[in-house]
C-alpha cells in the first residue's frame, strides 16, 4: 500500500502589522484588507484535510484560499508568543537590556510571552495531533495554514535541507510541500521530498497559490 504523505505548509496573507515591521504573535488581528479581497480560491492543491492556526489572520486564508474544505482550528500552531514586545518594532525595542538578551539567547523567557523551549514543545504537540488527526481519518493531503515562525521551525526539523531555524525564507501567502509517511513525521524524521509553494499575482491582480 502506498503510504506517501503530501504536507504542504502555507503562511498567512499579510496584515498591517507585518507592513509596519511589528513583532506579532498571539495578538489576533485580521488580513489587511486588500490582500484579503486579493485571495482567491486555490485550485491546484489537492486537500484532504485543513488545518490552521487559530489565529483571525489563518483562518481568513484558509477561507479564502480553501472555502470547499472545514478548518480544523488549533491553538497550538500560533506564531511565537512575543509577549509584552508584541505590536513593537526592532527600533522600538533596540535599547531595551531584556530584549538585547534575548536576541542573543532565544532560551530566555519573552516576559509575559514564551521562551524557545515553551514555543518548540507546542508546535511539537501540535504536529503530533495533526498526525492523529491523519491516522484517523486517513488521509494522503494535508494543508497546515499557520505561520512564519512555526513553518521554519518544522522545517527545521522536517527538511531533507538541514538548515538553521533563520535560513529559511517564508513568504507571505506562500510555503513548502513536503513528501513524507506518516510513521516518519509522527517520529519527526526528515521528509523524503520538499518543494517550494509561491505566491504569484496573475493577470487579474487575484492572489493564488501555485506549486
Amino acid at each position: 500500500m502506498d503510504d506517501r504523505l503530501v504536507l504542504t505548509l502555507l503562511r498567512h496573507g499579510v496584515t498591517e502589522a507585518n507592513l509596519a515591521k511589528q513583532y506579532l504573535g498571539w495578538r489576533d488581528i485580521p488580513l489587511q484588507a486588500r490582500t484579503k479581497e486579493r485571495l482567491k480560491e486555490n485550485t491546484s492543491l489537492k486537500v484532504d484535510l485543513l488545518v490552521s492556526s487559530d489565529l483571525i489572520r489563518c483562518v481568513e486564508t484558509a477561507n479564502k484560499l480553501f472555502p470547499r474544505h472545514h478548518i480544523y482550528k488549533m491553538a497550538s500552531l500560533r506564531e511565537y508568543h512575543f509577549g509584552d514586545w508584541d505590536g513593537f518594532t526592532y527600533e522600538q525595542l533596540k535599547h531595551e537590556p531584556s530584549y538585547q538578551r534575548w536576541l542573543s539567547d532565544m532560551s530566555i523567557r519573552v516576559p509575559n510571552g514564551e521562551s524557545l523551549y515553551d514555543f518548540q514543545t507546542r508546535i511539537r504537540q501540535g504536529l503530533l495531533k495533526i498526525t492523529d488527526m491523519i491516522s484517523k481519518e486517513g488521509v494522503r493531503n494535508v494543508v497546515v495554514v499557520t505561520h512564519g515562525g512555526v513553518i521554519r521551525q518544522l522545517l527545521s526539523w522536517l527538511s531533507p535541507d538541514e538548515k538553521d531555524f533563520w535560513e529559511w525564507d517564508v513568504p507571505y501567502q506562500g510555503g513548502y510541500r513536503l513528501v513524507t509517511t506518516l510513521q516518519r513525521l509522527r517520529r519527526s524524521e526528515r521528509c523524503t521530498l520538499l518543494q517550494v509553494v509561491s505566491a504569484k499575482e496573475n493577470e487579474d491582480g487575484f492572489t493564488s497559490i501555485t506549486t
